[in-house]
C-alpha cells in the first residue's frame, strides 16, 4: 500500500474548491480528447460522490501521474496544486504581458507561443489571442494602406498607415501594462472587425 493511500489527510473531506478544481479538469482532459465520453461519464461521478481526498483521488488514478511528494501529502495534484493561487496569477500576468510586448520582437510568432502553451480559458492565454488578433489585423489595415496609395499617389493613405503604425505601438505598450497588472484589454479591432483568428475567450 503507498504513502498515498495511508496519509491521515485522505480521511479528511473533500472541499467544494477541490470538487469544482476536479470536473473542471475531467471536463478539459474530455474536451482535449483524452479521455473518452463513457470514461468521463464514470470519473465525473465518482468526483461527485467522493466524500473524502481518498475517494476523490480515486477518479484520477491511471489518469494522472502523482508525483512522491502529492504521495507523501495524500494530495492530489489534479484538484489540489502545489503552486500557490498568487504565484499562479503573478505567472499568468507575466506570460500575458509577454504576449503583448514580443510583438516588438518576434512578431505575430511571441502571442502565438504563448497561446499554444498556455491552459484553455486561462488570463494568458486570453491576453495572447487579443495581441495576435490585433498584431495581424493592424498590419493588414498598415499593408492596405501602403498599397492603395501605391495605386493611387494619394498622400492620404500614407497618412493612414502612419497613423496605423503609430496606433498599434501605444495600444500594444498599453495592453502589456494592462496585463502586468491583471487587467483586462479589450481588442480596440474589435469594434470594426468582428472575427477572430485566435479564440479571446
Amino acid at each position: 500500500m503507498t504513502a498515498m493511500y495511508e496519509h491521515p489527510s485522505l480521511k479528511m473531506h473533500v472541499t467544494a474548491d477541490q470538487r469544482d478544481r476536479a470536473e473542471d479538469w475531467l471536463k478539459e482532459a474530455y474536451a482535449d480528447g483524452r479521455i473518452s465520453e463513457s470514461e468521463f461519464d464514470t470519473r465525473i461521478g465518482q468526483v461527485l460522490s467522493a466524500d473524502n481526498r481518498k475517494e476523490l483521488n480515486e477518479a484520477f488514478y491511471g489518469l494522472v501521474h502523482v508525483p512522491t511528494p502529492s504521495q507523501a501529502l495524500g494530495v492530489h495534484p489534479a484538484y489540489q496544486p502545489f503552486i500557490r493561487p498568487e504565484a499562479r496569477d503573478q505567472a499568468g500576468r507575466g506570460a500575458a504581458a509577454f504576449a503583448h510586448f514580443s510583438v516588438f520582437i518576434l512578431g505575430l510568432i511571441g502571442p502565438a507561443l504563448v497561446y499554444a502553451l498556455s491552459v484553455q480559458g486561462s488570463y494568458a492565454r486570453r491576453e495572447a489571442a487579443k495581441s495576435f488578433n490585433f498584431t495581424l489585423f493592424s498590419f493588414v489595415g498598415f499593408v492596405a494602406s501602403l498599397v492603395a496609395g501605391g495605386i493611387t499617389n494619394l498622400d492620404v493613405f500614407g497618412m493612414v498607415a502612419f497613423l496605423i503604425f503609430v496606433a498599434w505601438v501605444v495600444l500594444t505598450i498599453v495592453g502589456g501594462a494592462k496585463a502586468a497588472h491583471g487587467e483586462s484589454w479589450r481588442n480596440p479591432a474589435k469594434h470594426v472587425i468582428k472575427r477572430e483568428v485566435l479564440s479571446e475567450k
